[in-house]
C-alpha cells in the first residue's frame, strides 16, 4: 500500500489488494490485521514540501484538506472502485496544483521527486 500511496497507480493499488488476499487466504493472516493497512497519501504529500511550515500555508492546507477526504473516503471502503477512481483523481489535482503553486518547494511522490 505504501508504494500505491506514493506512485498512484492504480496497478500498484490491485497488487496491494491480491496481496493482502493472498495473505488472508493462503497465510492465514487475520483479516483485521491488515484492514489496519492503510492509504498515506496525504501524510506523504506533507512530508514532500522543502520547508514543512509550508505545508500549512492556505492554499496548501485547502489542498492537503481535499486529499484527507478523498483518502479518508477510500480508506473506509477500499473495494469500491468508484472511490479509488475518485481518490486518484483527485490526489493527480492536487499534485499538479501544488506544483504550480509551489514549483521547487514541493516535491512529487508519484514522479519519485525526493522531499
Amino acid at each position: 500500500m505504501e508504494k500505491f500511496s506514493k506512485s498512484i497507480k492504480k496497478e500498484d493499488f490491485e497488487e496491494a489488494m491480491k496481496l493482502k488476499q493472498d495473505l488472508v487466504e493462503n497465510d492465514n493472516v487475520p483479516q483485521e490485521e491488515l484492514d489496519k493497512v492503510k492509504v498515506t497519501t496525504n501524510k506523504i504529500y506533507k512530508k514532500n514540501f522543502a520547508l514543512p511550515e509550508v505545508a500549512h500555508n492556505d492554499y496548501a492546507s485547502e489542498q492537503l484538506e481535499e486529499l484527507e477526504i478523498a483518502e479518508k473516503n477510500l480508506n473506509a471502503n477500499m473495494d469500491n472502485a468508484d472511490l479509488l477512481k475518485k481518490f486518484i483523481l483527485v490526489t493527480k489535482e492536487v499534485g499538479k496544483k501544488l506544483k504550480e503553486k509551489y514549483e521547487s518547494q514541493w516535491n512529487d511522490p508519484a514522479n519519485g521527486d525526493a522531499p
